[in-house]
């Protein structure tokens, strides 16, 4: 497989190649309908979107995991937005924006048609230089780490104690999530082993 890209990985044949038949054993694996279809939606656009910017398939699916509860937020039922990508001045896409509670009590959040078209905008947010560290990294843990302390989410990337207060390295709920599902094996198919 090496020298292909996420895109030709998946074109190269009608027949499936070793590691999409090993991907898709595991999907068939997860217990939680809802995540499963929900992977099944996406996974593709993940790999294929590798070639863009470099951001691990592993890592883009559970961030949309942990993003939109596996497509059950509101941001994602209502309004296909899978990423929570606020909708600042500078960026803000005047005919799509929702404005919710999050960090503060009037926050802008992109809107989509589609929930692929906000996967596509999430590639090209995270493929701005602030995560060059993220797409840069040799380990899964390392890039989950610099995910949970580039700022892209203020808290969803630790754990809360029975307090309430975050605690645990920056990213660690992304790294479990991946470790859950097995998402790292969608890193193979396009190239990164380790």
């Amino acid at each position: 497989m090496e020298g292909f890209t996420g895109a030709d990985v998946l074109a190269t044949n009608k027949t499936l190649n070793a590691y999409e038949v090993e991907w898709l054993e595991v999907l068939e694996g997860v217990e939680d309908s809802i995540v499963r279809g929900y992977i099944k939606e996406y996974w593709r656009t993940a790999v294929e979107e590798y070639d863009v910017n470099g951001y691990r398939p592993s890592l883009k699916v559970a961030q949309a995991l942990v993003e939109c509860a596996a497509g059950r937020s509101s941001l994602a039922k209502n309004h296909n937005a899978h990423f929570g990508i606020k909708a600042y001045h500078k960026t803000c896409r005047q005919k799509g924006i929702v404005v919710k509670k999050d960090d503060g009590p009037r926050d802008k959040f992109n809107t989509y048609v589609t929930g692929v078209a906000s996967w596509h905008d999430h590639t090209e947010l995270i493929g701005k230089p602030r995560y060059k560290k993220v797409r840069d990294a040799e380990t899964l843990e390392k890039a989950c780490m610099e995910l949970g302390v580039s700022g892209y989410a203020t808290s969803k990337y630790r754990f809360k104690n029975r307090a309430g207060q975050y605690v645990g390295k920056p990213g660690a709920t992304i790294l479990n999530t991946i470790k859950k599902y097995n998402l790292e094996k969608l890193d193979r198919m396009v190239g990164i082993t380790e």
